[in-house]
């Protein structure tokens, strides 16, 4: 009985974090930015590793000092969308795997986006505070319940890969390895 509660104990730390849905303050926000409403989703074909490929939703999003930032900016570049949230335990083991990936990579032009949960935002300023504090080398973005919903986010952190051609290639959900997701965007790179 020991081993399984110490087995416990380790395992529930690596699952997925979800928002908590009866939060009060959450239902008091109100979401004020809108983002494009994406069109339907539909499947194209399984890629290279089993994945059923869609087109990636385009949004448009404030970042943490008010900018606007879209999507379709990125066009043709490997892009890596990070839905993540301060609150959630695997989202900030994964920051720092994300910032060192990013600085080798952005000179083959992959590009990294974090987009912060709707639903547990404890605002820009403290986004930016604890993006400062966790090295984050990235643009931070204020996400939506409706471009979460758009790319099927069910669990922080979530990262969506997406190729040249604006295809959503491949998720992760919770904590990945560096080296696994290095091998999905390799593939990418090198298709040119």
């Amino acid at each position: 009985m020991f081993k399984y509660t110490i087995l416990l104990i380790l395992l529930i730390p690596l699952v997925a974090c979800t928002p908590n849905k009866n939060n009060p303050k959450q239902q008091e926000k109100k979401v004020t930015q809108k983002a494009v409403k994406p069109k339907k989703v539909t499947t194209i074909k399984r890629n290279y590793n089993g994945f059923k490929e869609f087109k990636a939703p385009d949004f448009e999003l404030k970042n943490t000092t008010g900018d606007t930032v879209k999507l379709s900016d990125y066009k043709g570049k490997v892009i890596l969308i990070d839905f993540w949230g301060t609150w959630c335990p695997p989202c900030r083991r994964m920051i720092p795997v994300l910032a060192s990936f990013v600085n080798k990579c952005s000179k083959e032009g992959v590009v990294l986006l974090g987009i912060h949960s709707a639903g547990n935002s404890p605002g820009p300023a403290a986004i930016d505070d604890f993006a400062g504090k966790m090295g984050v080398n990235y643009p931070m973005l204020l996400g939506t319940r409706e471009v979460e919903r758009a790319y099927g986010v069910r669990g922080f952190p979530s990262l969506f890969l997406i190729g040249r051609d604006g295809m959503v290639k491949h998720k992760f959900v919770g904590v990945h390895p560096l080296d696994e997701i290095r091998k999905y965007v390799r593939k990418e790179i090198d298709k040119k």
